[in-house]
């Protein structure tokens, strides 16, 4: 009877550590964004190839639009577990993760998504990076390039001058730029940029591409207003940052899926956001709310470059203790690179797949 009950023990242990062993990791990921749009298909997508690829034994469940963090604790949230993967748009907390607001600011990002993708991914090697996202006990993920930044605004905006006393929603070095040209800059997060613009707080709000207007429903807000296209006066490039606890708990192969990911993500952000037929279906929208299309012409944003140089070398003197002027050189230098390396990028031109045209407004 004892050597029958020993043998029925250690079955069950058995039994339990192999249903332990194949039970999937489920990670947890936290964004302000909402389902649609650019990044949600991002997040979706990476989602599915991960599940795919690590054969089900990784999962990602995400939380849309602050369910499990709000827009300004999304470094909190990684740092204690609450998340596994993050958000992190830095000039929401620029003090927390100074070299990584870099990404926005004004006139420094290449004119591809996949170029700035991959020059993060060289950047993510520099220790003055590493040791940033240390401190939140998080290691970088993926860049999210988004962009090109403009404006959508309750006045016509055709010159600089058109800018005097027009209360505009910014970010992080955005502000800096605006200011001498005579605006009021306005920091509010993207969650809260529908409500600004209703209310009044702003005249107009700075976004990322044209898919911001539409996942935020500012258009919805700027009725009969304005969508000021061709200012292109800045780039977003965010991050995904994950909990290095969580990550170093992955066996070695999943891993490397992670890592080779890294690289598609490149690619994937110049597919989803530079194709012709997702600003054609946005901008139907917003003439479906009586918004004009203004594009700002050339020369008047010529106008805006020379501001551009004092902003870089206040952002330099600003981050000096973190090594601001280094990680500067070095993130011009990651630039040249991948001009030199992928003058055309990574992505090759192909019809707009069926997962991203059908999540399109109708």
């Amino acid at each position: 009877m004892a050597i029958v009950l020993v043998t029925l023990f250690i079955t069950l242990v058995c039994d339990r550590s192999e249903a332990a062993k194949d039970k999937p990791v489920v990670w947890k990921l936290a964004s302000f964004h909402p389902p649609g749009g650019g990044d949600g298909l991002a997040y979706q997508w990476f989602a599915r190839e991960v599940e795919a690829r690590s054969r089900g034994r990784l999962k990602i469940k995400i939380y849309w639009s602050e369910q499990l963090a709000n827009a300004k604790e999304m470094l909190e949230s990684v740092k204690s577990g609450v998340a596994d993967i993050a958000f992190s748009c830095s000039p929401y907390f620029p003090g927390k993760v100074p070299l990584s607001t870099l990404g926005f600011v004004p006139f420094t990002n290449l004119s591809r998504f996949d170029q700035m993708g991959i020059a993060w991914n060289y950047l993510a090697e520099n220790p003055l990076l590493i040791k940033e996202f240390d401190q939140w006990n998080a290691r970088y993920l993926f860049s999210i390039p988004n962009g090109p930044f403009n404006l959508m605004s309750k006045k016509p905006l055709k010159t600089i001058d058109d800018l005097k006393g027009l209360k505009i929603r910014t970010i992080g070095d955005q502000s800096t730029l605006f200011k001498p040209m005579g605006a009021v800059p306005v920091s509010i997060t993207a969650p809260d940029a529908y409500m600004a613009l209703e209310r009044g707080l702003c005249d107009a709000v700075a976004g990322c591409g044209d898919f911001f207007y539409y996942d935020f429903r500012i258009y919805e807000a700027c009725k009969n207003g304005y969508f000021v296209n061709d200012m292109d006066f800045s780039v977003a490039v965010s991050f995904w940052l994950v909990n290095k606890d969580s990550y170093n708990a992955l066996p070695r192969d999943i891993q490397e899926i992670l890592e080779s990911l890294q690289w598609e993500t490149a690619g994937l952000f110049q597919e989803i956001l530079s194709a012709p037929e997702a600003d054609n279906a946005y901008r139907d929208k917003f003439k479906e709310m009586g918004i004009n299309i203004i594009n700002f012409p050339p020369e008047e944003r010529k106008k805006m470059l020379p501001f551009a140089k004092p902003i870089w070398d206040a952002w330099k003197e600003r981050n000096k203790a973190a090594g601001g002027p280094a990680f500067f050189d070095a993130y011009m230098k990651a630039n040249e690179r991948v001009l030199k390396e992928y003058p055309n990028g990574i992505y090759r031109e192909r019809p707009l797949p069926s997962w991203i045209s059908k999540v399109l407004p109708k």
